[in-house]
């Protein structure tokens, strides 16, 4: 097993090294061409990454891009490992052979169906009722959502932890949360980007709680010691200007 994962990482390299020879030599004449795998966790991936490939395919539309949906742990360790070039995440990785920035951020909100009776709160915008958000009935993201990950730091900073939260049910996108949502299955936090067409439609309704204001970032993260070919330093270019 050991010499054939050896075997395979020399492959590996190899295909690097002829990639890189051929997109340099490209480069030299002036053009940027080859393909370009980029990972990004759901919420990027379906609402900012989009308008990011256009941007890019217009100035270099020699490069075809496969774009891969992911959470962002498993968007960060498909880049660890090589196979994807670079990842737009919703959370920070501190992982020694990763270059990680953050770029943009984004408002986590609450989110409840329209006819769901809710609890009445305190009009103290600081009055953090920890009792209130007990009784409601959760839908929330899984491990290694970034957005989940917010969530569990912004509660944990307020003495809470999600595991006291009623969750009857645990999903792994955030299309998934909002038709939950619109169900009528519970309530959950989610980026204001992915819901609020959902919300102008009346099709679900924010729900403001307490004391509890929850930001995230989105970060460009790509293996730092691996050789960044044309193709890839020119989407971090465009990358860099959502900062």
């Amino acid at each position: 097993d050991v010499y054939v994962g050896q075997k395979a990482m020399v492959t590996l390299d190899a295909f690097d090294r002829l990639e890189n020879a051929r997109t340099e030599i490209l480069a030299l004449t002036q053009r940027v061409s080859g393909e370009l795998s980029i990972g990004g966790s759901t919420i990027p991936a379906h609402y900012i990454l989009p308008r990011v490939v256009a941007s890019f395919r217009a100035k270099y539309p020699e490069v075809t891009i496969d774009l891969v949906i992911g959470d962002t742990q498993q968007i960060i360790d498909r880049v660890i490992e090589g196979s994807l070039s670079l990842g737009l995440v919703g959370a920070a990785s501190d992982h020694p052979d990763l270059a990680c920035e953050q770029l943009m951020d984004d408002e986590l909100i609450c989110v409840a169906p329209p006819d769901m009776n809710l609890p009445t709160w305190s009009n103290d915008q600081n009055a953090f009722d920890p009792d209130a958000l007990r009784a409601l009935p959760w839908v929330i993201r899984e491990q290694g959502s970034g957005t989940r990950s917010a969530f569990e730091t912004a509660l944990r900073e307020r003495g809470m932890d999600i595991r006291d939260l009623r969750v009857g049910l645990r999903v792994h996108s955030t299309l998934a949360v909002l038709q939950c949502v619109k169900a009528g299955l519970g309530v959950s936090v989610t980026s204001r980007l992915a819901v609020e067409g959902a919300l102008e439609r009346g099709e679900i309704r924010q729900l403001h709680l307490p004391g509890l204001s929850i930001r995230r970032g989105y970060f460009g993260v790509h293996h730092a010691k691996r050789h960044i070919f044309p193709a890839m330093r020119r989407f971090l270019e465009v990358l860099s200007n959502l900062s």
